[in-house]
């Protein structure tokens, strides 16, 4: 990638942390660097400015885009739900300030739904007509494919699936309802039980660990995303649910036994579809999930 290359500045703001880079019009990523989200929190948004701004002294920017975890109104362009990782964000007069030094084309959009436009222009989702995006990160997230395009609700997200409720008793935690998909599938989630549980572990070692108690946090969380699966199964018959987010780093501890679960919760005449893949955009490529959104404003549409 030659200095002189018009690209895309794109963000990826995660729970844990954040990654900043360039993507050309081949979708090629470089000059990434990563930050802890908590230190971006902490220390406000005159230098998440200053980080940017760096970028746009050194190279041709067409645009910055920035992923958030917050629901974002395609249209409006602003935050339109809380965004706790970063909730700077969420005051219109951020927005307005960074849009006035950056000098550039400024876009917002979900991380998750950044995702989706990634593996809809390059990855898993290319060439479908329908899929869903399931995120399963520090947060959770999900994102839809329908009708060959990315969709989004009338009040910004269209999916929330981190809301839905995968049991019918217990109480509620953190406005969730009880047994939300966020308190199962989350490494936030993950932790609650664990603290619940008073075990002090990480939530990989979840996935791995022969202790019988934290052993039957792995089968609730296997038996949970499988009720969600087969739920999204149900609901739209997509042709591929893709999986991304940090806790898809130990799949191979989880996933068949996943997959071998979903057919508790699926008709017979839908068993054995739709196909359940990792994403592709994975480590530093999620970034050109950020891009391939400012693309497909562009109407560059395959």
């Amino acid at each position: 990638m030659k200095k002189d290359e018009a690209s895309v500045i794109s963000v990826e703001i995660g729970g844990a942390t954040c990654k900043i880079g360039r993507v050309n019009r081949e979708g090629e990523v470089s000059n990434v660097s990563q930050y802890k989200t908590q230190r971006l929190c902490e220390e406000g948004l005159e230098e998440f400015i200053k980080i940017l701004e760096d970028y746009e002294e050194k190279y041709i920017v067409e645009a910055v885009v920035i992923a958030l975890p917050a629901t974002i109104e395609w249209g409006e362009n602003h935050v339109r739900s809380s965004c706790p990782d970063l909730p700077w964000m969420e005051e219109a007069e951020s927005i307005g300030k960074l849009q006035d030094r950056l000098g550039r084309p400024l876009q917002l959009v979900n991380d998750v739904e950044a995702l989706l436009f990634g593996e809809w222009r390059d990855g898993e989702l290319s060439g479908y007509n329908s899929g869903v995006v399931l995120s399963l990160g520090e947060n959770m997230g999900s994102a839809l494919l329908w009708d060959g395009q990315p969709q989004q609700g009338r009040r910004g997200s269209i999916m929330e699936l981190e809301h839905v409720s995968l049991e019918t008793y217990g109480e509620e935690r953190d406005d969730l309802p009880p047994g939300s998909a966020m308190n199962w599938l989350s490494g936030k989630g993950l932790r609650s039980q664990l603290e619940e549980l008073g075990l002090d572990i990480k939530v990989p070692e979840i996935f791995t660990s022969e202790d019988e108690e934290v052993r039957a946090v792995k089968d609730e969380f296997e038996d949970r995303l499988a009720h969600l699966l087969g739920t999204i199964v149900m609901m739209l018959d997509p042709e591929r649910i893709v999986l991304e987010g940090g806790i898809t780093r130990s799949h191979r501890d989880w996933l068949s036994g996943v997959e071998d679960k979903m057919d508790e919760y699926i008709m017979e005449q839908f068993q054995g579809l739709p196909v359940v893949t990792l994403g592709q955009l994975r480590g530093e490529d999620v970034l050109l999930g950020p891009a391939a959104y400012w693309r497909w404003l562009e109407g560059e549409r395959d």
